[in-house]
Order: structure tokens, then sequence, then C-alpha cells
């Protein structure tokens, strides 16, 4: 079973302990190769792993995993708009150039000035051009998101220059205004 980070095999819990708190044992497998032993206990159906679990001498790494690279994030582009029509398009301030991805990653928000109005937004990155934009790709966000979400947008090709984001609105039959706040990360 794949579980974020980790995965275990069923039948890896071993019950160390009986009574009331159940006490297990779990073998982990990371996706950079590590295994661990890791007890933890189960109380009122909560499970419990902390620093004191992992304090044993029942917590044990069978096998070190490999270092993983983390590659920072670089902005490449940020917008900040409010009080957009519905059914509108309109254009980011920034440009920006696309070079050895076909996928950028995007965080925004996004919400609507009416409570029950449900906001959509396809989000575009577009070269524009007075006879029609090229689009490079888009995803279309649905939901109120008034904690930063985070979405992909993949495109056609590894390379596009002179590009911004192009942001529609859905129409809807209440009038609600649109607000949003994002980035573009690579």
């Amino acid at each position: 079973m794949k579980l974020g980070l980790f995965s275990y095999k069923s039948g890896s819990l071993f019950n160390c302990d009986g009574g009331s708190v159940l006490a297990y044992q779990i073998h982990l497998s990371f996706e950079n190769g590590g295994v661990s032993k890791v007890p933890f206990t189960i109380n009122s159906d909560k499970v419990n792993i902390n620093s004191e679990s992992l304090d044993t001498d029942d917590f044990e790494v069978i096998k070190e995993g490999e270092d993983l690279t983390i590659r920072p994030l670089h902005t490449l582009c940020d917008w900040h708009f409010s009080a957009r029509n519905q059914g509108s398009t309109f254009y980011s301030d920034c440009e920006f150039n696309i070079s050895g991805t076909s996928s950028l990653d995007v965080l925004l928000t996004q919400e609507t000035s009416i409570s029950g109005v449900t906001p959509g937004i396809v989000y575009s990155v577009v070269k524009k051009h007075w006879y029609g934009d090229d689009v490079w790709g888009s995803r279309y966000v649905s939901g109120t998101k008034s904690s930063p979400y985070s979405t992909t947008i993949t495109g056609k090709s590894d390379s596009f220059t002179g590009a911004q984001m192009r942001f529609e609105t859905d129409t809807n039959s209440k009038g609600a205004r649109y607000e949003g706040i994002g980035s573009v990360l690579k």
C-alpha cells in the first residue's frame, strides 16, 4: 500500500503488547530506498507516533535511503487580481520564458464576491498576439481556493518565449466578481 512518501506491506504489523493500548511495529519502505522499523501505539482508535516512540530501542533504521535532491523552485510570474467580472478574459502583467521543461507548477487562490457561487477559472500560459493567442498549455480550476492550491500546467513543448498568464473566468447567473493571487513556479 502506498502512503505519500512511504509504503508498507500488509502483514508487516506486529502486535507487541495486549490490553487497551495496542503497541505495533511497522516496516516502512520509503521512495528514496530507505527502510525503517517504526513503533506506534493505538489508543481509542487513534494511531500515536511521536518523538518518545521513535526514541526507543524498537525504532530501527534497517536500510539508509539515498539522498534526494531537492531543487528550489523559481518564480517566473506573480499575479493578483480582484473585482474581475464573470465571463471575462484578462492577462498577467509579467512576461516570462520557459526552457527545459514541458510542465510548470502553479500556486494560487481564487474566490468570488458572492457566497455560494463556485468560481471556475481557466489558467493558460500564452503568447499574446493581436490576431489571437498562441497557447502553450492551460488548466481549469474549479472551486473556492482560499488557502494556496497547487496544480500543474503541462505545455506543448519544452521551450516558449514571451509567455504571459491568461485568465478566463466562468459565467454565472448571479454576477459574482472574481479575485485571486498566484505564482507560476519552475
